[in-house]
C-alpha cells in the first residue's frame, strides 16, 4: 500500500455502509482527468472508503481533494483475450470539498 493525492470530480453520490466489524463509513467513486504522452484524454476512476463520516454527504458533481492509503487490484479473466479489470481503492484519510467552484456549478 502507498499514500495518494488527487483531485477530481464525485461520480456517484456517496453510501453509508457498515463493515463486517459494525464500523460505519462512506463509499463513493471519483474520477481524474489527465492527458497521456501522445496527448489523449485519460480517465482514472476511483473507489474511495472514507471511515471519517464527519466530511458529510459527497453529491455527483462536486469537486474533491483527497489523500490516503491506495491499493490496486488486478482481476485476470480465465480467458486470455478478455479485458483486465483494475480496481483503483483509496482509503481516505483527509478530504477537502472545492466551495467555491462547485457553488459556480449549480449556476
Amino acid at each position: 500500500m502507498e499514500l495518494i493525492t488527487i483531485s477530481g470530480n464525485v461520480v456517484t453520490d456517496s453510501e453509508k455502509c457498515v463493515d463486517k466489524n459494525g464500523r460505519e463509513y462512506v463509499r463513493f467513486r471519483v474520477s481524474c482527468w489527465s492527458k497521456d504522452y501522445q496527448g489523449y484524454d485519460k480517465y482514472t476512476y476511483y473507489n474511495c472508503f472514507c471511515y471519517h463520516t464527519g466530511y458529510g454527504k459527497m453529491k455527483k458533481g462536486e469537486i474533491v481533494f483527497l489523500s490516503g492509503t491506495y491499493m490496486q487490484n488486478v482481476k485476470y479473466p480465465e480467458d486470455q483475450g478478455k479485458k483486465i479489470y483494475i480496481n483503483n481503492d483509496i482509503f481516505v484519510q483527509h478530504l477537502t470539498k472545492v466551495p467555491a467552484f462547485n457553488k459556480t456549478m449549480e449556476n
